[in-house]
């Protein structure tokens, strides 16, 4: 490491441990470099620039202080050191130690998350098979006679591969069966954790657009602009497929709580208007839809990988050639 570098990451680190910022990554939390709030001291007691400070504020400065949520003082790296003579080489040396963190720390983050929502799409399609198997029955089901014990099961009302897949049992007690009311309770939790995620993701994408525009400042990385910008328009990408999936799982839910799904309503349904097989079979096919796109989110996710390594290997390289 050069002496401008070594020189801004001893006070990088030192101010680091006083004042942290962090942003969280898809679906959890992560702490990327940090840039201290503690500036007054290199100009002058104020958090704005002026004057001579001003001078080196650029449009990239400009754009990672909006990405990250910093006085636009706080991007201008050679004023945590006074011996940093070469300021040019200091605030580079430290976007590239940014550029490699992101490109190391995310590249392995987003392997999980390639494949992590494949389990929960299977879980998905689970739900809507379960769902599928009472629809179809309740298509041709008659209703019965109800069996003299609470706790029997409703055979008119019951399917055996509901059953299998959900443990979904109509007894005879009448009540809303247990497992209809996890799948419910599953439909909005994934829903929740969807929209929330994909929310995120999309504001977080818009830092990171404005941030990679940084990257102009490094001819050796020009045959990688669009590649980096890639993965950015992947995650953006994904964060709407997650939101509109979101909806669907939702959608579903209260489809399915429209519905007197009680032994009493079931028969009910079976003896007059017979539309809870339709209400039914349109939950579970949104149940699909948002199964589909949970895994095409993913795919988008996996698509990544390989370019967060050729950049990676290149700042790296940068990065050794610099020190």
């Amino acid at each position: 490491m050069s002496r401008v570098a070594g020189g801004l990451a001893r006070r990088l680190e030192a101010k680091v441990n006083r004042s942290r910022i962090q942003v969280p990554t898809v679906r959890d939390t992560v702490a990327l470099p940090a840039v201290s709030r503690d500036v007054s001291r290199v100009i002058g007691g104020s958090s704005a620039t002026s004057g001579a400070e001003s001078e080196r504020v650029d449009e990239g400065d400009r754009a990672m202080a909006r990405g990250w949520g910093v006085p636009v003082a706080a991007i201008i790296w050679p004023s945590y050191d006074d011996d940093m003579a070469d300021t040019d080489q200091a605030r580079q040396a430290a976007l590239l130690a940014i550029f490699e963190n992101l490109s190391r720390t995310h590249r392995e983050h987003e392997k999980y998350y390639g494949e992590a929502p494949l389990t929960e799409a299977a879980s998905l399609v689970r739900s809507s098979r379960t769902l599928k198997a009472l629809a179809e029955h309740w298509n041709t089901a008659q209703p019965g006679q109800r069996a003299a014990s609470p706790y029997a099961g409703a055979d008119d009302l019951n399917d055996p591969r509901a059953i299998e897949t959900g443990g979904v049992l109509f007894l005879e007690a009448g009540e809303r069966p247990a497992e209809i009311e996890r799948i419910v309770r599953e439909l909005e939790s994934a829903a929740a954790g969807a929209e929330s995620t994909g929310a995120w993701l999309a504001q977080a994408m818009e830092a990171a657009w404005d941030v990679a525009g940084t990257l102009f400042e490094f001819p050796e990385l020009a045959d990688l602009l669009a590649e980096r910008h890639a993965i950015i328009a992947n995650d953006w990408q994904s964060a709407s497929l997650l939101i509109l999936l979101a909806r669907q799982l939702r959608r579903a839910g209260e489809i399915l709580n429209h519905l007197a799904l009680s032994a009493a309503g079931v028969r009910a349904d079976l003896t007059g208007p017979r539309t809870y097989s339709a209400y039914v079979f349109s939950a579970a096919e949104l149940i699909d839809q948002a199964a589909d796109l949970t895994v095409k989110s993913a795919g988008l996710v996996r698509g990544n990988e390989r370019r967060w390594r050729v950049f990676h290997d290149r700042v790296a390289r940068l990065q050794s050639e610099g020190a």
